[in-house]
């Protein structure tokens, strides 16, 4: 991808209430988020029965979702922030590394601390706390998760999309079956 659409899929991310993936999902679980397709139509989405996982550990570089900013600056890489706050609209504030790492946080509340809304790479040699990294096989991912809740297809390729009653949602995009994105967020 390059930079500029990157600076757009950043652009369009930030002026929505929540950071999203391009998952879709509706349920009537009261605890589960719903997400909300972020950037184009889906040509194709595959809903299993919605399963829910443990992502309660679950993090990205150390870093997880309702994380606090001090906890999250304690855990920050030691490589070069790109941009430190890209736009404070709506109390967001998305930091960019230049090793791939990127790391939205939000305050719900005026009166409510900013914590970690979302965790994503594009590039780089960061994985999940269970170890899949970009460009590992798809076999790896199911091996390691199990079948995604929801299989949703869009020209950045097919996300995969695992959900926990807690609100966390983790994604990984996979073109020509290996993992090119990995998201994790929290609930809208």
């Amino acid at each position: 991808m390059r930079s500029s659409s990157k600076s757009a899929m950043f652009l369009l991310l930030l002026s929505l209430p929540s950071l999203t993936s391009a998952c879709a999902l509706t349920t009537d679980i009261p605890s589960l988020p719903t997400v909300q397709e972020a950037e184009q139509v889906p040509q194709k989405t595959t809903t299993s029965k919605i399963v829910t996982i443990d992502l309660k550990n679950e993090s990205i570089a150390g870093i997880a979702p309702k994380m606090s900013e001090k906890e999250f600056q304690a855990k920050s890489p030691p490589s070069e922030l790109k941009v430190e706050k890209v736009k404070e609209q709506d109390k967001l504030i998305l930091y960019r590394f230049d090793d791939g790492l990127n790391v939205g946080l939000r305050k719900k509340s005026p009166e409510e601390p900013l914590t970690v809304e979302a965790i994503f790479i594009e590039s780089g040699a960061y994985g999940t706390a269970k170890g899949i990294k970009l460009g590992m096989d798809e076999s790896e991912v199911l091996a390691v998760y199990g079948e995604p809740s929801v299989k949703q297809s869009n020209s950045d390729g097919t996300w995969w999309c695992y959900y926990s009653q807690d609100g966390i949602e983790l994604s990984f995009v996979l073109n020509s079956e290996k993992v090119k994105k990995i998201y994790l967020q929290t609930g809208a």
